[in-house]
Protein backbone atom coordinates (compact mmCIF):
# COMPACT_ATOMS: atom_id res chain seq x y z
CA UNK A 1 0.00 0.00 0.00
CA UNK A 2 1.21 3.33 -0.73
CA UNK A 3 1.71 6.21 1.86
CA UNK A 4 0.37 9.62 0.98
CA UNK A 5 2.41 12.87 2.27
CA UNK A 6 0.82 14.42 5.20
CA UNK A 7 1.46 18.38 5.21
CA UNK A 8 0.20 20.59 6.70
CA UNK A 9 -2.76 23.43 5.45
CA UNK A 10 -1.56 26.78 5.42
CA UNK A 11 -4.83 28.22 6.30
CA UNK A 12 -5.32 26.41 9.87
CA UNK A 13 -1.83 24.24 10.43
CA UNK A 14 -4.23 20.72 10.05
CA UNK A 15 -2.07 18.19 8.60
CA UNK A 16 -3.88 16.73 5.82
CA UNK A 17 -2.55 14.55 2.41
CA UNK A 18 -1.45 16.70 0.24
CA UNK A 19 -3.70 15.20 -2.53
CA UNK A 20 -6.36 17.27 -0.47
CA UNK A 21 -4.96 20.81 -0.92
CA UNK A 22 -6.47 23.03 -2.88
CA UNK A 23 -5.78 26.66 -3.94
CA UNK A 24 -7.14 29.24 -2.19
CA UNK A 25 -10.00 31.65 -3.55
CA UNK A 26 -8.57 34.79 -1.63
CA UNK A 27 -5.02 33.89 -1.58
CA UNK A 28 -1.95 32.28 -3.37
CA UNK A 29 -2.05 29.51 -0.78
CA UNK A 30 -2.65 25.87 -0.78
CA UNK A 31 -5.41 24.77 1.91
CA UNK A 32 -7.67 22.25 3.01
CA UNK A 33 -11.16 21.39 2.00
CA UNK A 34 -12.08 22.75 5.63
CA UNK A 35 -10.79 25.88 4.80
CA UNK A 36 -11.72 26.13 1.16
CA UNK A 37 -15.81 25.58 3.12
CA UNK A 38 -14.83 28.45 5.46
CA UNK A 39 -14.00 30.36 2.81
CA UNK A 40 -17.29 30.13 0.69
CA UNK A 41 -19.36 30.46 3.45
CA UNK A 42 -17.98 33.79 4.39
CA UNK A 43 -18.64 34.69 0.61
CA UNK A 44 -22.46 33.49 0.89
CA UNK A 45 -23.11 35.57 4.27
CA UNK A 46 -21.48 38.92 2.64
CA UNK A 47 -23.61 38.11 -0.58
CA UNK A 48 -26.86 37.74 1.46
CA UNK A 49 -25.84 41.24 3.44
CA UNK A 50 -25.65 42.62 0.51
CA UNK A 51 -28.99 41.89 -0.73
CA UNK A 52 -31.06 42.84 1.78
CA UNK A 53 -32.62 45.78 1.17
CA UNK A 54 -32.96 48.46 3.83
CA UNK A 55 -36.10 50.43 4.45
CA UNK A 56 -36.02 54.21 3.70
CA UNK A 57 -39.11 56.78 4.30
CA UNK A 58 -38.27 58.53 1.19
CA UNK A 59 -37.96 57.74 -2.23
CA UNK A 60 -34.40 56.07 -2.79
CA UNK A 61 -33.77 57.67 -5.88
CA UNK A 62 -35.33 60.67 -7.64
CA UNK A 63 -35.55 58.83 -11.25
CA UNK A 64 -38.12 56.09 -8.92
CA UNK A 65 -40.35 59.24 -8.25
CA UNK A 66 -39.87 60.35 -12.25
CA UNK A 67 -41.18 56.69 -13.43
CA UNK A 68 -44.65 55.92 -14.42
CA UNK A 69 -46.32 52.95 -14.86
CA UNK A 70 -48.16 52.20 -17.64
CA UNK A 71 -50.90 49.19 -18.30
CA UNK A 72 -52.50 47.71 -21.46
CA UNK A 73 -56.57 47.33 -20.74
CA UNK A 74 -56.25 44.52 -23.49
CA UNK A 75 -53.46 41.79 -22.37
CA UNK A 76 -52.67 43.80 -19.34
CA UNK A 77 -49.16 44.66 -20.57
CA UNK A 78 -46.99 46.53 -17.94
CA UNK A 79 -44.78 49.12 -19.03
CA UNK A 80 -42.48 51.66 -16.84
CA UNK A 81 -40.74 54.49 -18.13
CA UNK A 82 -39.43 58.18 -17.57
CA UNK A 83 -40.97 59.67 -20.44
CA UNK A 84 -44.68 60.21 -20.92
CA UNK A 85 -46.51 58.20 -22.65
CA UNK A 86 -49.80 59.22 -24.99
CA UNK A 87 -52.59 57.02 -24.77
CA UNK A 88 -53.33 56.23 -28.53
CA UNK A 89 -49.18 54.46 -28.98
CA UNK A 90 -49.25 50.69 -29.79
CA UNK A 91 -48.88 48.32 -26.75
CA UNK A 92 -45.69 46.99 -27.31
CA UNK A 93 -46.76 43.09 -26.66
CA UNK A 94 -50.01 42.81 -28.16
CA UNK A 95 -49.87 45.59 -30.93
CA UNK A 96 -53.28 47.07 -29.94
CA UNK A 97 -53.18 50.93 -30.13
CA UNK A 98 -55.05 53.38 -28.07
CA UNK A 99 -54.99 50.54 -24.94
CA UNK A 100 -51.96 51.72 -22.73
CA UNK A 101 -53.22 53.80 -19.31
CA UNK A 102 -51.76 55.27 -16.60
CA UNK A 103 -51.39 53.47 -13.44
CA UNK A 104 -51.82 55.07 -10.02
CA UNK A 105 -49.13 54.82 -7.52
CA UNK A 106 -49.95 53.68 -4.00
CA UNK A 107 -49.47 57.18 -2.50
CA UNK A 108 -51.80 58.75 -5.50
CA UNK A 109 -54.91 55.88 -4.31
CA UNK A 110 -53.95 56.92 -0.42
CA UNK A 111 -54.51 60.72 -0.78
CA UNK A 112 -57.22 59.49 -3.36
CA UNK A 113 -59.14 57.74 -0.50
CA UNK A 114 -58.04 60.16 2.37
CA UNK A 115 -59.85 62.95 0.35
CA UNK A 116 -62.68 60.80 0.35
CA UNK A 117 -62.63 60.28 4.20
CA UNK A 118 -62.50 63.88 4.47
CA UNK A 119 -65.85 64.81 3.06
Amino acid sequence: MRELNIVPCKGCGIRVPYTDLKPSKTSSIWVCPNCINKEIKKKETVKKSEIIPTRTSQPSSSASSRESSYKCERCDHKIRTIKKVSSDLMCPFCGEKGTLRLQKTSAEILKEVESIWEE
